[in-house]
């Protein structure tokens, strides 16, 4: 995952896309090193428990309406800034959607079959496909709507971390913590940050002299 966004990059200009500039080559570089950090630091979360009760669909409503509203809110900016949004917003509900699916899962090897004749099973599934197919949907409106250098970042950066927070939070996972470990997270959620942001604003082969593809 982290080295799809260099890939994707190269296939699209290997496909007749844009050039690429040796500040979008930086600041793809940069969002690679912030996530490798950030995933090496969170390393094995553990298994878990199954979360009590509609927890996950309660939590997966309220996802969907944040998302939604962001969308709607900015549907009149650039269309860079539409792409981060939806980025951020189909990688937040992938992220979602992996913490369903582990829902799900741990529901099942305590419950097998009768998870389904639980209301709340039955709530976590429906919850997991209804996540699933609208964070592909969105993703695909993202990477329409402006360039992949935009989305494709944003994406990739929110999707492990909703992915960990809600981990913790409602599966009760454990993250390795510590002041350092802490001041090692925000530097690597602050590095990628500060990459999506460059890519966004960059111009692809504004300047021949930056050309490195």
């Amino acid at each position: 995952q982290v080295l799809g966004l260099l890939v994707a990059l190269l296939v699209s200009r290997a496909l007749g896309g844009p050039h690429l500039t040796r500040r979008v080559a930086a600041a793809a570089t940069l969002v690679i090193a912030g996530l490798a950090g950030f995933l090496s630091l969170v390393a094995n979360p553990g298994a878990g428990r199954e979360p009590g009760g509609a927890t996950l669909p309660v939590v997966s409503v309220l996802l969907l309406i944040v998302g939604g509203v962001a969308a709607v809110v900015t549907r009149t900016r650039s269309p860079a800034t539409r792409a981060v949004t939806l980025g951020m917003v189909s990688g937040a509900w992938f992220g979602l959607s992996a913490v369903l699916l582990r829902g799900v899962d741990l529901g099942w090897n305590r419950h097998g079959i009768r998870l389904l004749s639980r209301g709340a099973g039955v709530a976590m599934v429906v919850s997991l496909v209804v996540v699933g197919v609208l964070a592909f949907v969105v993703t695909q409106l993202a990477f329409q709507i402006g360039p992949l250098a935009s989305s494709l970042p944003a994406q990739i950066m929110s999707d492990p971390i909703v992915a960990v927070v809600l981990g913790i939070a409602v599966l009760h996972e454990h993250v390795p913590w510590s002041l350092g470990r802490g001041a090692l997270y925000i530097g690597c959620t602050g590095a990628t940050t500060l990459g999506i942001r460059t890519l966004a604003r960059a111009q692809f082969a504004s300047d021949p002299a930056e050309i490195v593809t």
